[in-house]
C-alpha cells in the first residue's frame, strides 16, 4: 500500500483499521505500507505515541506490518509503542529492507506470535 500526500493525524490514526479490513478482504496478512515520499511527516511524540497503541489494538500479532517512512523523520517511536502491546511491525527507510523482513521464511507467521 503506497501513502503520498501529507502527514494529518486523522487520516494515519484510521490506517490500521484500514489495513485490518483490506488484509481480510484479501486474506492476506503481511502488509507494507510504502509511506517514503509523504510530506510533513515530522509528526508530535504524542501523534506517534496513539497510533502505536492503536496498531497494536487493531491489528496486534494478526498482521505483520512494514512501514517504510522519510529517513529524515523517522523515530521508533509508533513501533517500540505498538511492538510492547503486541503487535507485529517494524519501520525502515529503505523498501528493499521492509520486504526483506515481511517475507522472511524464517520468521514466525502473522497469527503465531503468541501461541
Amino acid at each position: 500500500m503506497k501513502i503520498t500526500g501529507s502527514y494529518h493525524y486523522q487520516d494515519f490514526i484510521q490506517m490500521p483499521e484500514i489495513i485490518w479490513h483490506e488484509c481480510q478482504s484479501q486474506g492476506i496478512f503481511k502488509m507494507l505500507i510504502r509511506g517514503e515520499d509523504l510530506k510533513e511527516t515530522n509528526a508530535p511524540t504524542i501523534d506517534r505515541f496513539f497510533i502505536g497503541e492503536k496498531i497494536a489494538e487493531v491489528l496486534r500479532s494478526k498482521v505483520k506490518l512494514a512501514v517504510v517512512w522519510p529517513p529524515d523523520h523517522m523515530t521508533k517511536l509508533t513501533e517500540s509503542v505498538a511492538v510492547n502491546r503486541a503487535a507485529y511491525m517494524q519501520m525502515f527507510v529503505e523498501p528493499n529492507d521492509a520486504k526483506k523482513w515481511l517475507l522472511d521464511k524464517k520468521a514466525i507467521e502473522p497469527g503465531e506470535l503468541f501461541k
